[in-house]
């Protein structure tokens, strides 16, 4: 778990965590990136509290989110890795179980992930389920074309990636690189219950972007994943990054910003070729 600027939510979801029912050792491994509100404080009782499960890594200067989110993960022990933010919470406490179950009957599968109910925290709109309900089948093409997995809902084999390869830190998204890297070594397993919430509020990292930053971070990905997953799913990159383009494209133009929707056109122009010589 890692978090910063989260005291309105960390304590539901470390509970959601300590409410887990499990017939094996797990621990909470939590990186508090100094926030400037009362989230280490919350933590720090919680750490007093359940010293035998949750253990609290308190950064003494602030690393960012991706330099928190791999320090983290770097002092996990685990066989299985299991991942979720400060403002999510789990709503089965059987998660951990069944999908520990699912890795133990299933060795070649790298993760296995469950539905999420996605809802907004701050505004009257009606959530979402993640994965939606025409998505599937669950394969690594699928998931270059979209990232159908919530981060809140996954667990992986962690050792099947030892070390994770520099320009993954360079990305402004983490979740979805993460999970590409393990569906290459591995089969995607699915629980299709609902397991998880993911709160979408004005303080998450994505959702308080507007929406051409955004499909700047999935270009930068598109961009960096391509050479790593290989050949064979080229034409799926590049039809993909055509789509990122056209919608960079159209942001532009209903901002008048002339320059960028006749930049990415071309750009979205020249991918489409491309897969259509593939």
């Amino acid at each position: 778990m890692i978090t910063y600027d989260q005291e309105r939510y960390i304590g539901q979801a470390i509970e959601s965590v300590l409410a887990q029912q499990v017939d094996f050792a797990y621990e909470l491994v939590i990186g508090e990136d100094c926030s400037t509100d009362g989230t280490r404080a919350i933590c720090e009782a919680y750490q007093e509290a359940q010293p035998q499960t949750v253990r609290l890594l308190a950064r003494e200067k602030n690393l960012g989110m991706a330099g928190n989110f791999f320090s983290t993960i770097a002092e996990c022990t685990g066989e299985y890795l299991a991942i979720i933010e400060g403002d999510d919470f789990w709503t089965d406490p059987l998660k951990l179980q069944k999908q520990a179950d699912y890795l133990d009957g299933n060795p070649g599968c790298a993760l296995v992930f469950a539905r999420t109910e996605a809802f907004f925290q701050d505004v009257s709109r009606r959530g979402y389920e993640i994965p939606p309900p025409d998505i599937g089948p669950y394969t690594l093409d699928g998931l270059l074309r979209t990232n159908y997995i919530a981060t809140c809902s996954v667990m992986y084999r962690k050792d099947l990636v030892p070390v994770y390869p520099p320009w993954i830190r360079q990305l402004e998204m983490l979740d979805w690189p993460l999970n590409v890297l393990y569906a290459q070594r591995g089969a995607i397993g699915f629980i299709d219950e609902p397991m998880a919430a993911y709160r979408i509020h004005t303080g998450s990292t994505f959702s308080s972007r507007n929406v051409a930053d955004n499909y700047s971070s999935i270009l930068k990905f598109y961009q960096r994943i391509g050479p790593q997953v290989g050949p064979q799913y080229a034409n799926t990159i590049s039809r993909s990054e055509a789509t990122v383009c056209i919608a960079l494209a159209r942001s532009a133009f209903a901002h008048w910003n002339w320059r960028d929707a006749v930049r990415y056109a071309l750009l979205a122009l020249r991918y489409h070729a491309r897969s259509r010589m593939k």
